[in-house]
């Protein structure tokens, strides 16, 4: 083995310095998650990993759905929508129930449809979801939907190649 100890240390070799170091890197993240009544575009339950944004990223998931609903977007059919603050993974139930995930631009679309996945079968849990109040669903949502999207947000636990 090469002794390195008098070599000089380049600055760039330190995390405080190098935009590459491991420390540095963040990983693709999940950074909201909403499930909307299209008919009446209510609120069916929602979560932020970061509660300061959750307005905007409401707001903005709202008018991702209205234009849903407007191209008539048949279930299980998948729609991508990029915006200013990440990528939006789409897609409408049979009961017309979209779920709308938004993540950073270079999260995994399979990822994605999976945390889907798992949002969708949560909701179904609630037996006639797609007609009962929409708070009333929010509520229940709240058991399951955190841990949904803090298990997605973390891509290390779901992910051989990024454990690597």
């Amino acid at each position: 083995k090469r002794d390195t100890t008098l070599l000089p240390k380049n600055k760039f070799s330190h995390s405080k310095y190098n935009p590459y170091h491991p420390s540095k890197m963040s990983l693709p993240t999940v950074r909201f998650f909403n499930h909307i009544n299209l008919s009446d575009l209510s609120d069916c339950g929602h979560y932020a990993i970061e509660k300061k944004n959750e307005t905007p990223f409401k707001n903005e998931a709202k008018a991702i759905a209205s234009k849903l609903k407007q191209m008539n977007l048949r279930p299980e059919e998948r729609q991508k929508v990029s915006t200013p603050n990440g990528s939006w993974f789409c897609r409408v139930d049979p009961n017309e129930v979209a779920s709308l995930l938004l993540t950073t631009a270079e999260y995994p679309e399979r990822h994605a449809y999976k945390l889907i996945d798992e949002a969708e079968k949560g909701i179904a849990t609630y037996s006639g979801y797609q007609n009962a109040p929409a708070e009333d669903v929010a509520k229940a949502s709240k058991k399951w939907l955190p841990e949904i999207c803090k298990k997605y947000n973390d891509l290390t636990k779901i992910d051989k190649i990024y454990s690597a």
